[in-house]
């Protein structure tokens, strides 16, 4: 199979076209660029800060989807390996596993929550010498309704931790996580 020529565009020019307003679909076709690989340099200016965040999402109404894209995608998910306990500080009896984790947020199977809810959340890495369980508080942004019990998933967005223990939790995601 042929192997795709890469796509090259020069970032003064794509930069200049968002900000002057270029509709997305007008991007793709100037550019060559398929829905993804749109989402993919809107990534890619945003780490090299030739954009913010704000400059993609402030558009317009119509890129409400796109920023939730962009921003869901700006850090690859790190899928923990085992079983690792994730605790409501309020209500002890409210607890669950997290699935996925990263230094922004965290996906939690089995765990109470409604969206907008703001938690205490105790993370408890059984097992694990030199980790003694890791205290934040995290703002629910998503919830499934599908099933119960450790069927329910909810996503978090970490709102509140310390420095020290967002170095804990830097060292646990490189211990216990892989990422695809």
């Amino acid at each position: 199979m042929p192997q795709k020529e890469k796509i090259r565009i020069r970032i003064s020019d794509i930069v200049h076209d968002i900000r002057t307003g270029v509709a997305e679909y007008d991007l793709m076709s100037k550019y060559g660029l398929s829905s993804r690989g749109l989402q993919s340099a809107f990534r890619k200016l945003i780490a090299a800060n030739a954009l913010s965040y704000e400059e993609i999402c402030g558009r317009s109404a119509d890129y409400e989807d796109t920023c939730e894209v962009v921003e869901s995608r700006l850090l690859e998910r790190n899928y923990v390996i085992f079983e690792l306990p994730v605790l409501d500080v309020n209500d002890v009896g409210n607890s669950g596993w997290i699935r996925d984790l990263t230094e922004k947020g965290l996906k939690v199977s089995g765990l109470k929550a409604s969206q907008g809810e703001v938690m205490k959340l105790l993370i408890v890495p059984d097992g694990l010498e030199d980790f003694e369980p890791l205290s934040l508080e995290a703002r629910c942004r998503w919830v499934s309704h599908e099933g119960s019990g450790a069927k329910r998933l909810a996503g978090f967005q970490i709102a509140n931790i310390s420095a020290d223990t967002r170095d804990q939790l830097n060292r646990l995601i490189e211990l216990i996580t892989i990422t695809l």
